[in-house]
């Protein structure tokens, strides 16, 4: 039994004299949790794992309930299989913890109509589902490349992997970019609304994309990084999607604020029951950054320049620390950051707009250097097409006249903008100009305290759904003009640009 889980063994791949039958159970479980996210067994699977499956489940095939007898007495034939029955207990338990679920919420999309009324989307979602895939694939390699624990024989065989998946997605942009391009187009607005149902506000245009590729290499770095810009541009939303995203874990967060206190970042020494005598004992509640340095998962300091100064200068400990070094907690000594921590800070500039929020000094912004990003407004096509697919029915159809598609939309995601433009000081002249919001010396006036987002957009739609539903004979753009009037009628400020 001893040699039989012994635990010096070399992982799958390598010779080895004694087998393992934990480290065999591992690496199979690896190499299943690999290929089922890979999605199909294309060329990547023939080329890098449909061997060492087939080796991993020859050696598993190995092991036998005989094997587990005791030696000194033979003849216990329960005791071998009892120790057998543990194993693969243990074995299952293992496995299942590593299976991924299935992400995928369809429940608000008719998969069975769409592809009755037009199957050549069916093609192209596959190919689409197929580079995503192959994308989120190519970065979780890379992220295990990154963690220090992982073994020099799985780093070895995912530099094989990260080349061939590379080709793949070349493949599959090239088959999109020779798509008929309405078909195209509405497998896009179907894979928007289906975002949407996976996460109730993430939609994942080609700028969300980009945002999210850049926090996704860079958190392979490891270095604390800033997700700045104005209100309702989702920078909080992006952190956490992406934290979960790429490593499989959520972000610990900290809602910062000026009240926040070392305490609510680090912890505190606390008190408990100790058993059932009804003596108290203490412990260390560790905050959410020490939480997040011992699990390795992320943790996002949300509106991080709302702290008080004082606290900015702690946080420093943070920047100048790295996977495997020990974290200095006030007052209870260190912890060793495990892999995966990773520090993401967003924030609101000061400005005129926000008042109360710190300057970020110097030294501070250094510790970001490259590592920051300014997280933008929706671009207004990416807009228009994420309120479409906000509006399409389960099986793809979309209730709107003719003259609300081609006009009040595209209406609406101009006026939209130009409020985006306006609450952040970037309205064109001309267009001030037009609008009455210039004075005679060529100022621009701004609004304070009114931004019309994503988030406004989905509460106004959710409630034309309830009023179609409660059968309310308005058109759509009677809908939106009475409800952008209770907003712009409401008493605002504002303010000289």
């Amino acid at each position: 039994m001893k040699e039989m889980l012994g635990q010096n063994e070399e992982p799958i791949g390598d010779v080895e004299e004694t087998p393992n039958f934990h480290e065999i159970s591992e690496g199979r479980k690896e190499l299943r949790k690999a290929i089922k996210e890979l999605g199909d067994k294309g060329t990547v699977f023939e080329k890098n794992y449909k061997k060492p499956l087939a080796e991993a489940n020859e050696r598993a095939s190995s092991f036998k309930v005989a094997d587990f007898k005791d030696r000194e007495n033979p003849d216990e034939r329960d005791h071998g299989l009892k120790g057998a029955k543990e194993a693969l207990r243990k074995q299952k338990t293992e496995y299942d913890e590593g299976v991924l679920e299935d992400l995928e919420d369809r429940a608000h999309i008719d998969y069975e109509a769409i592809l009755q009324a037009t199957p050549e989307v069916g093609e192209i979602q596959k190919v689409m589902e197929k580079i995503s895939a192959d994308k989120d694939f190519q970065m979780r390699r890379m992220f295990e490349n990154s963690n220090s624990r992982t073994r020099e024989s799985i780093k070895k065989r995912n530099e094989g992997v990260l080349k061939s998946i590379s080709e793949e997605i070349h493949d599959g942009e090239e088959k999109l970019n020779k798509a008929n391009p309405v078909v195209l187009r509405q497998a896009e607005l179907i894979e928007y609304k289906e975002n949407l149902a996976q996460s109730g506000h993430i939609c994942i245009t080609p700028s969300t994309e980009e945002d999210l590729m850049f926090i996704g290499k860079k958190m392979l770095s490891g270095e604390p990084m800033l997700l700045y810009g104005p209100t309702g541009t989702g920078k909080t939303s992006l952190a956490k999607y992406a934290s979960e995203h790429f490593t499989g874990k959520r972000a610990r967060v900290v809602a910062c604020s000026n009240q926040t206190k070392e305490s609510n970042i680090y912890g505190k020494t606390s008190v408990r029951p100790a058993g059932d005598s009804g003596a108290m004992e203490t412990y260390v509640d560790y905050g959410p950054l020490i939480k997040a340095a011992q699990e390795g998962c992320p943790v996002v300091f949300d509106e991080f320049n709302t702290l008080d100064p004082g606290l900015l200068v702690v946080l420093k400990n943070v920047f100048a620390t790295r996977i495997g070094d020990p974290l200095d907690v006030p007052g209870n000594g260190t912890i060793i950051l495990q892999p995966g921590f990773q520090a993401i800070f967003t924030a609101n500039l000061k400005s005129e707009k926000n008042p109360e929020r710190q300057d970020i000094t110097p030294e501070i912004l250094r510790e970001f250097d490259v590592n920051s990003r300014k997280v933008k407004y929706t671009p207004s096509d990416e807009a228009y097409d994420i309120i479409l697919s906000r509006l399409l029915n389960k099986d793809g159809s979309l209730d709107m006249s003719y003259y609300d598609l081609n006009t009040t939309l595209p209406n609406l995601v101009k006026v939209m903008a130009e409020i985006q433009q306006s609450y952040t000081n970037e309205t064109d002249k001309d267009v001030a100009r037009r609008a009455g919001a210039m004075d005679a010396s060529g100022k621009v006036y701004s609004l304070k305290k009114m931004v019309v987002t994503q988030g406004t957009i989905q509460k106004i739609l959710s409630l034309w759904t309830v009023e179609k539903r409660m059968g309310e004979k308005k058109s759509f753009s009677e809908f939106l003009d009475q409800n952008f009037k209770s907003m712009l009628f409401k008493p605002l400020n504002i303010i000289d640009s």
